[in-house]
């Protein structure tokens, strides 16, 4: 007997797989944990080189536009009546 077209086999009730059988991929857990974490101690690297890789001008740069806004700021300061600032 041949497998009709709409997937009935030799044996009544069963039909003929129309894609072939395989196994399924194995997965290591541990493996995957560890790679897993392995990215996103990279992706936190990546930021924080963004964040703290700077040179040494550009801290000094940084350094100087703090210093002149925080002494804008005092200049602006007003007193209080009670002699507080």
């Amino acid at each position: 007997m041949v497998a009709s077209p709409d997937g009935a086999g030799r044996f009544p009730g069963t039909t003929i797989a129309r894609y072939p059988r395989r196994m399924a991929e194995i997965v290591n857990l541990n493996r995957h944990r560890k790679q897993a974490a392995r990215q996103a101690r990279e992706r936190e690297a990546v930021l924080n080189r963004e964040k703290f890789g700077r040179s040494k001008a550009e801290k000094a740069r940084d350094a100087e536009a703090e210093a002149r806004r925080d002494a804008l700021l005092d200049g602006a300061r007003q007193e209080r009546p009670d002699g507080e600032a």
